[in-house]
C-alpha cells in the first residue's frame, strides 16, 4: 500500500478511467492527510497540495484509491481502472 500526506477530498465514489499514456487530475473539496492505493502496481498517486492529486498509471488493471482526513474519516473513495490507449479510443 502507498500512503501520501497532504491531499484533499470530498467523499466521492465515482469510477476513474485512466489511460496508460496519460495522467488523471483529481481535485477535492476537503483536506486529506493519507492516501492509500489498493494495488500500487496498477496506479500511484502524487500529491501536489492538500486538495490536488495526480493519478499516475502504471499498468492495465483495476484498483481503488482511499483518502482519509486527520481524524481517520474517509473523504475520497474511488475505483480506478487503468486501460491501454487503444481501449480508450477504440482504435486497433
Amino acid at each position: 500500500m502507498l500512503a501520501a500526506s497532504c491531499l484533499g477530498g470530498a467523499i466521492a465514489s465515482e469510477n476513474l478511467r485512466v489511460t496508460i499514456d496519460k495522467n488523471h487530475i483529481l481535485r477535492t473539496d476537503r483536506p486529506v492527510e493519507t492516501i492509500i492505493v489498493g494495488n500500487p502496481h496498477i496506479a500511484d498517486v502524487s500529491a501536489q497540495s492538500n486538495r490536488l492529486m495526480f493519478i499516475l498509471r502504471r499498468t492495465s488493471g483495476e484498483t481503488n484509491i482511499l483518502g482519509f482526513d486527520n481524524d481517520g474519516n474517509v473523504v475520497v473513495d474511488k475505483e480506478a481502472t487503468v486501460v491501454p490507449h487503444t481501449t480508450r479510443t477504440g482504435a486497433p
